[in-house]
Order: structure tokens, then sequence, then C-alpha cells
């Protein structure tokens, strides 16, 4: 959609912002602040502010806030609505390793670790986090298990290594240089 305000601009930048691979930078003393001036800051950018902040190392404290202030569900920068269960933010923050973040909203009923609709090339069209812990560590692994990852989770277009994520899981590498079982972590 729509261009932000000012405001609007400086309440998602408080969120996350310094941007550095993996970690950020957040501000919820200027969140607030900027709240006190203008209430309806949270109903109008929160869900942007809260998908912004997820992915981050260093912005837990901003999600915190966000989800205190009432924002239950994280923006869609593709169709720029907001939806309870949008996993971009999530696969971010799974890739950056950041579980403080994904067990708050986890915990909070914003998302789930189930599903993950991540179209990126050689992974399948439904690809779930657990999929994603082959190359993790198995502390990873149990927590997505114990937020709802599903080893039985059927794989679409991904037949050739197994139907499931289990399957998958434990199929050897096309080229045979590496298997999961072998994964050091």
């Amino acid at each position: 959609g729509r261009a932000l305000s000012a405001s609007e601009r400086r309440f998602v930048t408080a969120a996350a912002h310094s941007i550095h691979e993996s970690t950020a930078t957040c501000d919820v003393g200027r969140m607030q602040a900027l709240l006190e001036e203008d209430a309806s800051l949270v109903d109008r950018v929160g869900a942007l502010a809260l998908a912004l902040a997820t992915p981050f190392h260093g912005t837990h404290d901003a999600v915190v806030f966000l989800l205190e202030q009432g924002v239950r569900a994280l923006y869609d920068c593709q169709t720029g609505m907001e939806r309870r269960y949008e996993f971009h933010p999530i696969f971010r923050a799974f890739g950056n390793d950041n579980l403080q973040s994904l067990e708050t909203l986890f915990k909070a009923g914003i998302s789930h670790a189930a599903v993950v609709n991540a179209k990126l090339g050689g992974i399948p069209g439904n690809a779930t986090l657990l999929y994603g812990c082959t190359h993790k560590s198995q502390e990873v692994a149990e927590f997505i298990l114990r937020y709802g990852g599903d080893p039985e989770a059927v794989l679409t277009g991904h037949g050739e290594r197994g139907r499931t994520v289990l399957q998958s899981a434990v199929a050897p590498p096309f080229d045979g240089t590496f298997s999961p079982w072998q994964n050091p972590k």
C-alpha cells in the first residue's frame, strides 16, 4: 500500500533499526513516546512494526511491547494485509536462530511452527520450520516440535527426497557430499 506518515515511519523504525545481518536495535521508549502523542499508531502500523521486529536479535523488547499494546497479527508485505499467521517474519526469525521472539509469538498465539510458505529455490512450497532443522541443532528441532512442527507433514513438489519432512530429513543428498546425520550441530 499506502505511504507511511512521518510518525508511522518513526514508530516502525523504533521497532527495528540499525539492522545488520541477524541483529537490529529497538527503542521501546521512543515507541511509547510516539504512542503517547498518537495512540492510533499501534492500530495503523503495529502489525508492520511487529513483522519488522520479529526476525532480529536485539528487538525482543519491541516484540513484547507490541504484544502488550494488543497487536495480534503480523503485516504481510506482499499483500499489504494484516494476517494472524504470516510466515515470512517467522521464517526469517528461524533463519536467524531468534528463538526468543519465536517462542514469544508462539505462546501468544500469533503464529506457530507448523507451516511456512517459503517459496525459495530448492525448498518445497509448503516447507515447514521442521524441514529447515536439517542443518540446525537438535535443540532447535526440539523447540520446533514443541511448538507444532509435524515430522509427518506432507511436502508438495519434493517427492524425490520423500513425501514427508521426516523422510526428506533422512534422505541421502543428491550429490553424496553431505548427509543430515553428519550434521555436527
